[in-house]
């Protein structure tokens, strides 16, 4: 499981510390990713991929997860040569 590695460590009252919450953003982001990921199998306009996760912010969300995953080659766009077109899908690569 993906949370195999991690050093649980709490504080006296419970709390995670920084250093583990901030792993457990990371691995959770991950998860987001490969969530997005498998739902692209097939190309989905933004307003589709945020609509089906429950994201309220295109802008938010298209910084946060697609252009990281178009930067690391795992998701490519449907019209390459006019990223912001309106009709633009993603697609799993």
């Amino acid at each position: 499981m993906i949370y195999d590695n991690l050093d649980f460590l709490y504080t006296s009252d419970k709390k995670c510390t920084r250093k583990v919450q901030e792993k457990c953003t990371r691995n959770k982001n991950i998860i987001q990713e490969n969530l997005i990921l498998n739902y692209c199998n097939k190309p989905r306009s933004l307003k589709e991929i945020t609509s089906y996760f429950g994201f309220k912010s295109l802008r938010n969300f298209k910084k946060n997860y697609i252009n990281p995953l178009i930067s690391n080659s795992r998701l490519v766009t449907t019209i390459p040569n006019n990223p912001s077109n309106r009709n633009q899908k993603y697609m799993k690569i």
